[in-house]
């Protein structure tokens, strides 16, 4: 588990987490000709954590929410900069 934070916590989680709210965002949007309202509100939540570098599901694992915690804490490998 702690390989996981490290990666969400890290640019590359922050990233997927911003396409895949992005993409569920657009595919509500787009639904069927229409718009999908729950699959609009359900993209938001991992488009926000990413914005607010946020890790909701830490907590549950004795982890901080934050992602700047979560990285001073486990540190970032094979993030750019790192030594």
């Amino acid at each position: 588990m702690r390989d996981f934070f490290r990666f969400m916590a890290g640019g590359a989680g922050r990233w997927a987490r911003g396409i895949i709210g992005f993409s569920m965002l657009a595919w509500g949007y787009n639904y069927a000709g229409g718009i999908n309202a729950p699959l609009i509100i359900a993209g938001l939540l991992p488009l926000a954590t990413a914005v607010f570098d946020l890790c909701l599901l830490a907590p549950l694992f004795g982890y901080h929410i934050s992602g700047k915690v979560i990285r001073e804490r486990l540190g970032t490998a094979g993030e750019p900069g790192e030594a």
